[in-house]
This record gives C-alpha cells, sequence and structure tokens, in this order.
C-alpha cells in the first residue's frame, strides 16, 4: 500500500469541510442524508489513513525483521546440509576402511607373522651371539646411523673403501697409543665398519650364520 501524499490528504479535509458547510444549504431530507453519508465516509477514510501512517513503520520493522529471519534460516538450513553432507562423507569412507580392512586382511596377518619371526630370528640371534659383540655392534651402527647422510657404501669401488679403511686404521693407532678409551671404541667401530662395506659389497654377507631360533 502506497502513502497517501500530504497535498491527497489536504483535498480530503476540504472536501470533509465543504460536506459540512453544505448540510445548512440543502432543501430536503434526501440531499441530507446524502450529505451525512459523504460526511461520515470522508471521516472514515480520514481515521484509516491515520491508522495507516501509524502503522505503516510498525510494517516496515517487521518486514525487515522477516527478511533477516529468513536470512538466518537460510545459512542454518547450508550449515544442516554441510553437516549432513560430512556426516555422509565419513559413514562412506568408515564403510571404505571396513571393506579394505576385510579385503587386505590376509595380508595383515601375514605380515604380522614375518615380523613375528623376525623377532624371534633377533632374539635367538642376541641369544646366540656374545656380549661383547653385541656392544661392539651396537657402537657400529651408531657410526653408521651418524653418517646417514652420506652415499652409500655400495657406490664407492674397494679402491676407496681399502683407502678409508686405511685411515681408520692409523686413527686407531692413534687412540690405542695415547690410551683414550672412548676414542679407541670409535675408531675400532668405523674400522670394523669400513671392513663390513668391502665384505657386503663382495655379496658375501646375504649368507646367515646365525640360528633361526629356540
Amino acid at each position: 500500500m502506497t502513502e497517501l501524499s500530504d497535498e491527497t490528504r489536504a483535498k480530503i479535509r476540504d472536501q470533509i469541510g465543504r460536506y459540512s458547510r453544505s448540510i445548512f444549504a440543502l432543501d430536503g431530507t434526501g440531499e441530507f442524508l446524502e450529505s451525512l453519508r459523504l460526511v461520515a465516509e470522508a471521516t472514515v477514510a480520514e481515521k484509516e489513513l491515520m491508522r495507516f501512517r501509524d502503522e505503516f513503520p510498525k510494517a516496515v520493522a517487521e518486514v525487515a525483521r522477516l527478511r533477516k529471519e529468513n536470512g538466518r534460516l537460510e545459512d542454518q538450513l547450508q550449515r544442516t546440509q554441510t553437516y549432513e553432507g560430512n556426516i555422509a562423507a565419513a559413514l562412506l569412507e568408515k564403510d571404505q576402511f571396513i571393506k579394505f580392512t576385510e579385503s587386505n586382511r590376509d595380508e595383515w596377518a601375514k605380515r604380522a607373522e614375518e615380523r613375528l619371526e623376525e623377532v624371534f630370528r633377533l632374539r635367538a640371534f642376541a641369544e646366540w651371539v656374545r656380549p661383547e659383540l653385541r656392544q661392539f655392534a651396537l657402537r657400529m651402527e651408531e657410526r653408521l646411523r651418524a653418517n646417514d647422510h652420506k652415499s652409500h657404501w655400495a657406490n664407492s669401488t674397494e679402491d676407496m673403501l681399502f683407502v678409508r679403511l686405511e685411515e681408520e686404521l692409523e686413527e686407531l693407532r692413534g687412540a690405542v697409543a695415547v690410551g683414550m678409551k672412548d676414542a679407541v671404541i670409535h675408531e675400532a667401530a668405523d674400522v670394523a665398519n669400513f671392513a663390513m662395506m668391502l665384505a657386503d659389497n663382495s655379496g658375501r654377507l646375504g649368507e646367515s650364520t646365525a640360528p633361526e631360533g629356540k
């Protein structure tokens, strides 16, 4: 509904005034009653206009509130749809994981069995090897891990490895001569590692002599 302009409202008031003045100038009951009806209609129109003017801001505010509520409901609907989508994706991943687990169960059981056998072999090896050799092998592994950033010994020639072996052997002699116990162990592990590299590159270290287990 469009609000009446000030000019229209002025015309209505003027018409009411003219109707009121014409009552005293009318001749006859019919014309008098018609004038009363027109005055009444004009009065009702004026009251309706005033009510509309009072209620129009409330209607505008209610429309604004409804638009805001509609936006909130649309946002909530979008979040709900996203949440439902996440649930559906999680359920799908669960089903896929169950299917994957069932299809790979035998393979995992086989790997677990192989790992268990390896543990038994390592324990048997640890029991078979004398304590001094176990401790020295650990020192050798420590020295190898400290140099993991370097190229693998498989990329080195025998001559290169022999040169390094002789260098480490000289360092070992020096440590023994001055009686530095920690340095002796350190250099001895280096010497042993280069000897191991030569043996490994010859292709013989793949043949195990350790017991299979107890």
